[in-house]
């Protein structure tokens, strides 16, 4: 029930903007992509695990960000890291601009099979390198990255006391700056805001 009232929300919000077909075709393959990857998973706090990056897509669109290119980032933003869909798929499906972004703000980077296609593996990606490639994103990627935090920090039921502490650390050095970069004002004062660092 949670998903179905995330995604109507969701589309209720984005199909109301003049969109081409084709557009509107690329967002809902997103959104099949994202609830096919990630039908088996769960968030720490019980929630179906898709229902996150939905609420990241619509949190963008409702903040100013509705190009599609980021919708469909925003709701593949995971996808990469927890699925083995080739990257033919992605490209066919919500196009090559969009599958460069969700590898950028994936820490682990897929490893093809050269015979298949397939991933195979994953490449870790250290935490300098990671937040490096992600401030070279154009504005409308970069949002993906800080709405996918701000959304993580303010669900963050289940986890350790060490564990939000060390991602609360993390957001303050590396999130926050480029939160700053956006043109937008709205997720540097709300990330700011969630670490008590209003003002600072």
């Amino acid at each position: 029930m949670l998903v179905n009232e995330e995604a109507t929300r969701f589309f209720d919000c984005v199909l109301r903007q003049p969109l081409g077909v084709g557009d509107q075709q690329r967002i809902r393959h997103a959104y099949w992509l994202a609830h096919t990857v990630h039908a088996h998973q769960r968030r720490m706090n019980g929630d179906p695990y898709v229902s996150h990056p939905i609420a990241v897509a619509r949190d963008v669109f409702l903040h100013g960000w509705k190009h599609p290119d980021t919708l469909c980032a925003a709701l593949l933003h995971d996808a990469v890291e927890d699925g083995f869909v080739p990257e033919s798929v992605y490209v066919s499906l919500v196009g090559a601009c969009v599958w460069s972004w969700i590898v950028t703000l994936s820490k682990k980077h897929p490893v093809a099979d050269p015979l298949t296609g397939l991933v195979s593996g994953y490449q870790q990606v250290d935490d300098d390198a990671y937040f490096d490639a992600i401030l070279r994103l154009p504005d409308e990627g970069r949002v993906v990255k800080v709405a996918d935090r701000l959304h993580n920090l303010r669900t963050m039921e289940g986890w350790t006391e060490k564990k939000q502490q060390t991602y609360r650390e993390n957001t303050a050095k590396y999130v926050v700056p480029i939160a700053d970069l956006l043109q937008n004002p709205h997720y540097s004062r709300a990330l700011r805001d969630s670490l008590g660092m209003r003002g600072s």
